[in-house]
């Protein structure tokens, strides 16, 4: 038997303003919710050296 712990969700935490043209970047190479936990490993091994 498994038990399952509902933990909320709030704002995303805030990052570093310098780093905004990074996540703009990120978001025209895949669309948002393409990173997501379950596909981690799928992501990286395209990515050599990761």
């Amino acid at each position: 038997m498994s038990s399952h712990v509902v933990v909320p969700v709030g704002p995303p935490p805030p990052f570093d303003p310098e780093l905004a043209p990074v996540v703009e970047m990120l978001g025209s190479v895949r669309a948002p919710d393409a990173y997501r936990p379950d596909n981690i490993a799928e992501m990286r091994a395209s990515v050599p050296g990761v």
